[in-house]
């Protein structure tokens, strides 16, 4: 198999560049497929390999996988701890080709933990750095900075942020696509604009739904799922969040990761509320509240702490 003729590669040792090509290649591919404790340990291994060798690129690159994987497992402290790590290895090194997306990473890890001043810093420094460079760093960099202007009711701010980045980087349809419009969706349902939510996500969804399944499974769709659902409930086409509920419940079980239940619990509860089933939905709520404050992500313990609020005032009434 692929899988034994990678391992084979990986223990031939008078190739240590090949080695750590080859285990980092290996440990995002487990991570993508869900095996992550494996997959970590490879890409440990990876990292471990590139500085022991001075191989900046390869180092780099495994500082970005790693952490990227450890946010998915919710090891947050060790993340950042990671990132801090691989910022500092690439600054001494004088290796930064790589480092806007180190920042933008720990940007965004900063942003879910509820540090906003931090997480500002960090992805105003991660966009400028990323100008000239790999445009999906640039564009998370940017989708980092529209999310904190949400979350800080800039509605307006982060909706011309967001209708710019799709407008400029039409060269990235894909990037664009799976990222970018979710985003922007959420922020017309967030300003009330229904009209122009729908079409927006019927934009990404539209081509998601055409292409094979084994290329719909990816946890970058965690995303366009939950705020796909959203809009849908919004418009009164439970039929359609339905479809995408149970795409979600598909990614859950193949990524049983704490923020990907959180996210399956609180949608779930936006259904049955949807419905009038209020108790039900106060019940999901909850659990939701319980996860994202396991995870400490606290915006969005507070969103679901609100919904179960309303939800058991609705069900007394």
């Amino acid at each position: 198999t692929w899988g034994e003729k990678a391992m084979q590669l990986a223990e031939q040792p008078n190739d240590d560049a090949e080695r750590a090509h080859t285990l980092q290649t290996m440990g995002a591919s487990l991570n993508e497929l869900g095996e992550t404790t494996r997959g970590i340990a490879y890409l440990e291994q990876s990292l471990a390999l590139a500085k022991r060798h001075n191989m900046l690129f390869a180092a780099t690159r495994a500082y970005w996988n790693l952490g990227a994987s450890l946010l998915l497992l919710g090891e947050h402290r060790r993340a950042r701890n990671l990132l801090h790590e691989g910022i500092a290895f690439s600054e001494q090194t004088g290796w930064e080709a790589g480092i806007s997306g180190l920042i933008t990473l720990l940007g965004r890890l900063e942003l879910e933990l509820g540090h906003w001043n931090e997480a500002e810093a960090l992805l105003h420094q991660a966009m400028k750095a990323a100008e000239q460079g790999n445009p999906f760093e640039r564009i998370v960099a940017t989708l980092g900075k529209a999310e904190l202007l949400l979350r800080q009711g800039q509605m307006d701010d982060a909706r011309q942020l967001l209708e710019h980045l799709i407008e400029h980087e039409q060269d990235h349809e894909s990037l664009v696509r799976t990222m970018s419009l979710p985003a922007l969706a959420f922020v017309y349902l967030a300003c009330s604009d229904l009209t122009q939510a729908i079409t927006t996500i019927d934009r990404c969804i539209q081509p998601w739904w055409e292409a094979e399944p084994h290329q719909r499974q990816g946890i970058h769709y965690l995303e366009m799922l939950w705020i796909g659902i959203e809009v849908y409930l919004a418009a009164g086409q439970l039929d359609r969040a339905h479809e995408l509920l149970a795409e979600l419940v598909a990614l859950a079980e193949r990524r049983p990761t704490s923020e990907v239940q959180a996210r399956l619990v609180d949608t779930r509860g936006l259904i049955a509320a949807h419905q009038r089933l209020h108790s039900d939905a106060a019940s999901y709520f909850r659990q939701a509240t319980n996860l994202w404050q396991q995870i400490e992500f606290p915006y969005e313990e507070a969103c679901s702490r609100q919904r179960l609020a309303e939800s058991l005032l609705q069900a007394k009434n």
